[in-house]
């Protein structure tokens, strides 16, 4: 009899509300977003899919809270415009690579 993992048979779970909070920070990256509108909106959208992003991954949601709102909106209001963009830049990067 042969076995096979029922993990490995379910397909990927979708990072719909992961997505959606990458694309904001990319629209204020990108200039498209001003960061009084960014700081405002973010961490309200953050919080209201944050239990979708703990069932999408775990791991990962508790990653971009860490990354996003902890080293990022929390602590940008004392940086300049300039240290700001160049702050979320690097919280990207890393974000996009899963480092914290």
């Amino acid at each position: 009899m042969h076995r096979t993992n029922a993990t490995a048979r379910r397909p990927p779970v979708k990072r719909t509300n992961t997505d959606a909070l990458f694309a904001m920070v990319k629209d204020y990256l990108d200039g498209n977003t001003p960061y009084y509108l960014f700081e405002l909106d973010f961490p309200y959208e953050f919080q209201q899919r944050w239990k979708k992003m703990r069932h999408e991954d775990p791991e990962y949601a508790d990653m971009l809270y860490n990354c996003f709102i902890e080293r990022g909106t929390d602590v940008a209001h004392e940086l300049s415009d300039e240290k700001r963009l160049q702050l979320f830049r690097e919280l990207y990067e890393d974000a996009l690579q899963g480092v914290w």
